[in-house]
């Protein structure tokens, strides 16, 4: 299932997934450094390690720290907090 959002906006990340079963965060970061979520080679239904499930908060977390961001910047009436001055 895929989540639309603020990681959807114009001129932000690639579209993808948050904290979907059988997903990895991926090294590679867009030029905000988000991090971008991938399908794992994993078989569906296959247990994740801990190490991948950790990943996946660590995404969560990310999310939520952007959407902090975000609502900040909406609350002082700014523009993107990501990219300061535009």
């Amino acid at each position: 299932m895929e989540v639309l959002g603020s990681c959807e906006k114009e001129g932000s990340v690639e579209p993808h997934e948050h904290g979907t079963e059988g997903t990895k965060e991926v090294e590679e970061r867009d030029g905000r450094g988000s991090p971008r979520v991938e399908e794992s080679a994993q078989k569906e239904g296959a247990p994740l390690t801990k190490e991948e499930l950790l990943q996946i908060i660590e995404s969560q977390d990310h999310t939520l720290e952007v959407l902090k961001k975000e609502a900040e910047a909406l609350k002082r009436g700014g523009g993107d907090p990501l990219t300061p001055g535009l």
